[in-house]
């Protein structure tokens, strides 16, 4: 297998098991001795990017398939206005979970700290005015 058909194999493993109105639907995989193919949801439309701005879509959605997400276990890891597509309809539909993990209990919150941003992990007593915006 080529260089990065692990991080496939793992999105395909995760998102096998995810049902969601706002997740992408996930249909099969097959593999050759050279490639991987999936089979995803086909969604017509675009990703939020330009429509960011413009406030053309509903947050809470995105909040309602990040929050499906936790409670299965699972940190997508790579959240961005282009891994977040708005179909013709305008539903929103979270994609490209390459990078998503699966966390097993709490043993493994510790890993995830370097994610966090640093306000989260200041006490709120500690924290003066307003906080900053850090990105990858």
């Amino acid at each position: 297998m080529k260089k990065g058909s692990s991080e496939l194999e793992n999105e395909v493993s995760i998102l096998s098991r995810l049902r969601h109105k706002f997740i992408v639907g996930y249909w099969r995989c097959s593999k050759a001795k050279w490639t991987i193919d999936i089979l995803y949801e086909y969604i017509h439309g675009s990703s939020i990017r330009n429509m960011y701005v413009e406030n053309r879509f509903d947050k809470n959605k995105i909040l309602k398939a990040l929050r499906y997400l936790h409670k299965n276990n699972v940190v997508h890891r790579d959240l961005s206005c282009s891994n977040i597509l708005l179909d013709d309809k305008g539903v929103v539909k979270v994609v490209g979970f390459h990078f998503a993990q699966e966390i097993e209990g709490e043993k493994e919150i510790g890993e995830w700290i370097r994610w966090a941003a640093p306000e989260i992990l200041i006490p709120k007593e500690s924290i003066v005015g307003r906080s900053a915006i850090f990105g990858a």
